[in-house]
């Protein structure tokens, strides 16, 4: 399931794409390679942060797979299945639309897996849910489980449900796509400061050597370092919206 944490291959390659930022800082504003690597101590909680960020954005595909998942799952109880069998029928169906490599369709093939050796289909969707730690998916499983507990009517109350709940995810997923363009406005706005300097630097070498390797030209380029990444790290707050 969805874990914020990084797997050893990905340590290394955000390592080594961090280590490369930190050089390019490094020469841009104090002339120096070496300085750039003081960066090193910001490295785990850089990859700690890049780890959480690949974890929401895999947590988003899941949602959306799960929106197609719970309204499968409505149409097959409402042609007369029973619960456990809607849910493979469901996993099935999810697996014509995503293919094997879809998280969702690997979750399914593990339930379908554990209800042929007779365990409850409600339990089964609770630790998914669980596991998943997605307030759509918890939402979901406990009316589930409420509903076939309850017996009677449950193919209603399930695409009732499911209605209202792929409803809630479709709004989410359009707000995100109207925030899309301006976290790309902002990270182009994060580069141009850089991408300035290092232009100015290639036409006119001399123009920043007066601020290289003196104390005084290191406390200005430390203190736009750090006014810097003060915009920055603004900037990503304000874009960073809970939906």
């Amino acid at each position: 399931m969805v874990l914020d944490k990084l797997s050893r291959k990905e340590k290394i390659l955000y390592s080594v794409e961090y280590l490369g930022i930190f050089l390019l800082f490094g020469k841009i504003f104090y002339d120096s390679f070496y300085i750039a690597f003081a960066g090193v101590f910001f490295l785990p909680r850089l990859l700690k942060r890049k780890a959480q960020m690949l974890a929401a954005k895999t947590r988003e595909v899941l949602t959306l797979e799960f929106k197609d998942y719970i309204l499968a799952l409505s149409a097959s109880l409402k042609v007369g299945y029973s619960a456990e069998n809607a849910l493979i029928a469901a996993g099935r169906d999810l697996f014509c639309m995503y293919g094997e490599e879809s998280m969702m369709v690997a979750e399914c093939r593990k339930m379908e897996k554990n209800l042929r050796n007779n365990q409850l289909a409600e339990v089964l969707l609770t630790e998914f849910a669980e596991r998943s730690g997605q307030e759509e998916i918890r939402d979901f499983a406990a009316i589930f489980v409420i509903a076939k507990r309850s017996g009677g009517g449950m193919g209603a109350i399930i695409k009732n449900t499911a209605d209202i709940i792929s409803e809630k995810i479709e709004v989410k997923r359009e707000i995100q796509l109207l925030y899309a363009s301006k976290r790309m406005e902002q990270n182009i706005m994060n580069v141009v400061p850089i991408a300035m300097i290092g232009y100015v630097r290639m036409t006119t070498p001399d123009y920043f050597q007066v601020l290289y390797h003196n104390v005084f030209g290191i406390v200005i380029m430390s203190v736009c370092l750090a006014v810097y990444a003060a915009a920055y790290l603004l900037s990503r707050k304000i874009m960073d919206i809970e939906v």
